[in-house]
């Protein structure tokens, strides 16, 4: 693809550069806190006699270990026998491993106890996402000043279940990485500080890829959800999947390309069915909306404002409510589109606090007080409230 995908331009973002360094900084944080803890102390003073050094191997097998080359060799074989070193025996390797994760798991904090991480991530997301239902009222009212604002609930509750999900996530992965570098120095007959020193080292490395993995797929995964749902609401009736076209494309995406489905529809791949992108981890697909003024219906949502919707719905007014024509949707009050959970944005935000204080009115000064909300609207917004005025 010559131009940008949605996910590229949200990676060049300002908030997204200073979210990866903040996760970054969580997960050094996370190693390096367990690191001093005391854990490294304990296991070189009470489980010196697990670590394996050529002298001890030496003697166990009755060979003579010149090389550490030769060394590392015959300790892969004794792993692949499920077998590890304890003075002259040998113990159970899973018992060792499992000894370090008991240990890991008691020392370790999970990162969501660093710097408010899930509120600050929470609202990260609620950012992307926001970004994301712009995209789409931006390509469905064009120069229209309307701003996706995430106000529903059952959306938030989302991102709330997705950090939590990935905080538990974060802190497994974690756990187990740390297991396994050292159960490797042990095993390598590092000394205390060479083995401190490396895991130092591999703190920042890992934690850096981690990160960037990490922000690349919440970040796409939340955007383009919602650039899918504020879609799907407004009406749009296909989408179509799109690839980098290059030789990174993976074997799951590469059949995606071009495809084009219903709204509602699953793109399939492979046996897989993928509603929108990200198909995987640091997938750099996107979906385009096939958004056009005659495929956009209006969804207006009762709840938002006063039953407004009803009353339009109900209206048989050809250039203003959606209508069926060759089975093809028409829109016009291009401000009553759905917005992160309001239905009527930009000048028609306020129609139902208008109605109301119109219906306040005696019957017979209504049409006096409707003209005094005229200016305030759009000319599709003035007519919707018209209509639902008079012709309850």
């Amino acid at each position: 693809m010559n131009r940008k995908t949605w996910g590229e331009k949200i990676a060049l973002s300002k908030e997204y550069k200073s979210m990866e360094a903040f996760a970054e900084k969580i997960l050094v944080e996370q190693w390096e806190h367990c690191i001093y803890s005391g854990l490294i102390n304990s296991v070189y003073s009470r489980y010196s006699d697990y670590f394996v050094r050529r002298k001890k191997v030496s003697k166990a097998l009755g060979e003579d270990i010149k090389s550490k080359k030769e060394l590392k060799e015959k300790i892969k074989e004794l792993q692949e026998n499920d077998r590890f070193l304890v003075d002259d025996k040998f113990l159970n390797m899973v018992a060792f491993t499992a000894l370090i994760t008991y240990l890991v798991t008691k020392n370790i904090k999970s990162v969501g106890s660093y710097y408010s991480f899930k509120s600050a991530f929470r609202n990260y997301l609620t950012g992307i996402a926001n970004k994301g239902g712009q995209d789409v009222v931006d390509a469905i009212v064009g120069s229209s000043a309307i701003k996706f604002r995430l106000s529903q609930q059952a959306y938030k509750n989302k991102i709330i279940k997705r950090v939590s999900q990935l905080t538990g996530a974060l802190d497994k992965t974690s756990k187990a990485k740390l297991v396994s570098s050292i159960v490797k120095g042990v095993i390598a007959g590092e000394t205390k500080s060479q083995m401190i020193g490396r895991l130092q080292k591999e703190a920042k490395k890992i934690a850096a890829t981690r990160s960037k993995t990490i922000l690349a797929t919440e970040s796409v995964s939340a955007g383009e959800f919602m650039r899918y749902e504020t879609a799907r609401r407004n009406g749009v009736q296909t989408k179509t999947w799109f690839t980098a076209l290059d030789e990174r494309v993976c074997v799951l995406c590469s059949p995606l390309h071009g495809q084009t489905v219903s709204i509602d529809e699953d793109f399939q791949s492979s046996g897989y069915s993928i509603p929108y992108s990200p198909a995987h981890i640091s997938c750099r697909c996107t979906v385009d909306y096939d958004i056009d003024g005659s495929l956009v219906d209006n969804y207006l949502e009762k709840s938002v404002h006063n039953k407004i919707s009803e009353m339009v719905l109900k209206a048989k007014l050809d250039g203003y409510v959606p209508y069926k024509k060759n089975k093809v949707f028409t829109v016009t009050n291009r401000e009553a589109i759905w917005a992160g959970g309001e239905s009527l944005v930009g000048k028609d935000k306020n129609i139902g606090n208008y109605y109301s204080e119109i219906m306040s009115t005696p019957i017979v000064k209504r049409p006096e007080k409707l003209l005094e909300f005229q200016e305030l609207l759009t000319e599709g917004g003035f007519v919707q409230l018209k209509l639902s005025i008079f012709n309850r």
